[in-house]
């Protein structure tokens, strides 16, 4: 009896001992995670584990343009534009040489309508600059100021709106008179010329409304004017 009893004791402070050690002692090397040896530092706004987000825009205008043209990025229809645009006025006064207008080209892309204005530099003084540049205003005009430049008598132009394209301190024809121009002034239907006077060069481009548009200068000759179609 006195055996048994000792039997029942020792088991006893075995449990007891094994129970002391798992409350706060110490474990195995492999039952708890092992801390960072470094620590990583996040970006302000950026949830762990996704990648930020990134978009997509045409090439810059280039250096010069007038207006700035952030803070436009969708349309009226709420798709993601093409480019950076907006319906202000966008202008330019940087001027070189002295531009005279060779040719217009319109190209369709996708989302929007470029039209290219190339300009060539025609100096009186014989001596060329290294690119000829006119400076440009291009805004939406009421009808009432869609006229031809020096008569004043109105220019029928096909669209709910009306783009003024105007260059200054440019012409298009040569010395002895003669046109600059490489095809008919009316090649495209909604783009109707407006004048050739005392150094401004005019156009008028038809628009359904009034939709967003850039324009800028490139390749040291030309200036775009990209219109954003519907």
């Amino acid at each position: 009896m006195q055996a048994r009893t000792t039997r029942y004791l020792v088991v006893a402070m075995v449990s007891l001992g094994v129970a002391a050690c798992s409350d706060g002692g110490p474990t195995d090397a492999g039952s708890a995670p092992l801390r960072p040896s470094s620590t990583t530092t996040e970006s302000a706004g950026e949830p762990a584990g996704e990648e930020a987000p990134t978009t997509t825009q045409a090439p810059p205008a280039t250096a010069g343009e007038g207006q700035d043209r952030s803070g436009s990025t969708t349309s009226t229809a709420g798709r993601a534009m093409p480019f950076v645009a907006n319906t202000r006025p966008d202008t330019s006064s940087t001027t070189e040489g002295s531009p005279v207008l060779l040719s217009v080209t319109k190209g369709d892309h996708r989302g929007y309508v470029r039209y290219v204005f190339e300009f060539d530099d025609n100096p009186p003084d014989g001596r060329r600059a290294d690119d000829a540049r006119p400076a440009w205003d291009v805004r939406y005009v009421p009808r009432s100021q869609v006229v031809q430049d020096g008569s004043g008598f109105p220019i029928t132009v096909e669209g709910a709106a009306v783009l003024r394209i105007r260059f200054q301190h440019a012409w298009m024809h040569w010395d002895d008179g003669s046109t600059s121009l490489r095809h008919p002034r009316d090649a495209y239907q909604r783009l109707r010329f407006g004048g050739d006077f005392e150094g401004y060069v005019t156009w008028f481009l038809g628009v359904d409304g009034e939709r967003p548009f850039r324009a800028f200068f490139t390749d040291g000759d030309k200036v775009v004017v990209d219109v954003v179609t519907p």
